[in-house]
């Protein structure tokens, strides 16, 4: 870790996601993380220089570290793959183009420039709307590692790359286009070297005079930097009309899909962002933040949440794990109410949030503050504060050890209590 004052990078932050999504997989680190955190409150430093400390201990041989480098080189494989075939493809297409010894201009930069020209606008056109990235997303599924200790670095640098999947995948886009063209110009500039070609213009909708219009158009450019346009065509302009297609490439092909590249590249360039709102941190934090006083002069504070305002509505009654007495609700609950009993599993949660919202309910949680508000019962609190569209409220089944730290859990994410 860099010097306390230095901001941290996105590897660090990176590492502090991914220890604590491996924390809920009861991952084992190489060192314990209530040891590495009992060790990173002693240190100097903010609360999040310590989280930082802490996450450098837990991963004291850097597996974690490795693991995030190696997924951010796979999934920057992706973009890599994509610029590579499109080298390929258009240098090699323009093998096809100029199979013969006599070839038309137009056809050769129509073939060269129109399809990248169309995608350019329709790229343009639909940055509003949403996209289907599916083949690019199922070459990056491909790509994802097995083992659950990569996988989950990997997710993390998929959940970042989606943040601002527009403007990555336009990324991605512009760079294979701008591949796909230097290879094409490539190949122009060795066929011309090594091969000699009539290049004609015949057409059967246009005559010389269209002809010499649009040469004129496509070389005003190039005449800015001294290239000559003709005024008539002749047996010697083979030349020219050589050399203005290699330029048409670069100015008409490469460079506004650079400027394209370059916008996408500098909107996708945004700084990894950490939930600090999450009950994870936002514990760590706190713990980190407590500083020493003298016991005669300290008075703990118990949080109180706000109390709460009854739904005078249907309201959907169950309790979170553990069961209860019948009837632990009719204080507050009122009598319009539907018992769903105890919510345990995925499929518990699942179906009281559908059925809250099937009745446009309040839910109606009751909680035994003997049980720890650890990360998995956290996540089914949240699952239903999120899933329900009609608010939720908590009444306390009695006194228990852990009644603080569920106040605290719901003061931070503002639900309120049900007092008698």
């Amino acid at each position: 870790m860099t010097d306390q004052t230095a901001k941290p990078t996105t590897l660090e932050l990176k590492r502090l996601e991914l220890i604590r999504q491996l924390e809920s997989q009861s991952y084992i680190f190489a060192t314990s993380p209530k040891t590495a955190t009992a060790t990173a409150k002693t240190t100097d430093g903010t609360p999040f220089t310590k989280l930082l400390k802490r996450a450098e201990l837990i991963d004291s041989d850097n597996t974690l570290k490795s693991a995030l480098q190696k997924s951010e080189f796979f999934l920057n494989l992706a973009g890599r793959m994509y610029g590579m075939a499109g080298f390929a493809l258009g240098f090699l297409g323009v093998f096809g183009l100029l199979s013969t010894h006599f070839v038309s201009f137009f056809y050769v930069l129509a073939g060269l420039l129109g399809w990248h020209t169309v995608t350019l606008i329709v790229w343009f056109a639909g940055l509003q709307n949403s996209h289907s990235y599916n083949v690019l997303y199922l070459v990056i599924d491909k790509l994802k590692p097995r083992k659950p200790l990569e996988s989950t670095a990997f997710d993390i640098h998929l959940q970042d790359f989606k943040r601002h999947d527009t403007w990555q995948i336009g990324k991605i886009i512009h760079q294979a286009w701008l591949f796909g063209l230097l290879g094409s110009m490539l190949a122009l500039i060795l066929l011309f070297l090594f091969k000699s070609y009539a290049l004609v213009w015949e057409s059967t909708l246009l005559n010389t005079e269209h002809f010499m219009q649009i040469l004129a158009v496509i070389g005003f450019i190039p005449s800015l930097f001294g290239l000559p346009v003709p005024d008539v065509i002749t047996a010697d302009s083979n030349r020219y009309l050589a050399t203005i297609m290699i330029i048409s490439v670069f100015l008409y092909g490469m460079l506004p899909r650079f400027v394209a590249y370059a916008y996408c590249y500098l909107k996708a360039n945004k700084p990894f962002e950490l939930d600090k709102n999450l009950y994870y941190y936002e514990n760590l934090l706190r713990q980190f933040n407590q500083k020493l006083a003298d016991k005669d002069d300290f008075i703990p504070t118990k949080p109180r949440p706000a109390p709460a305002i009854i739904s005078p509505d249907t309201k959907i009654v169950a309790t979170l794990e553990r069961l209860s007495d019948e009837g632990w609700y009719h204080f507050g609950a009122g009598h319009n109410v539907e018992e769903l009993g105890v919510l345990d599993s995925k499929d518990d949660i699942t179906r009281a949030i559908e059925r809250a919202n099937t009745l446009k309910a309040q839910i109606y949680l009751g909680i035994d503050p003997h049980s720890l508000p650890d990360r998995g019962v956290l996540r089914k609190f949240d699952t239903l504060l999120q899933g329900g569209q009609y608010g939720l409220v908590v009444e306390f089944l009695g006194e228990g050890d852990h009644l603080d730290t569920w106040r605290e859990a719901l003061i931070a994410r503002g639900v309120q209590e049900v007092r008698r």
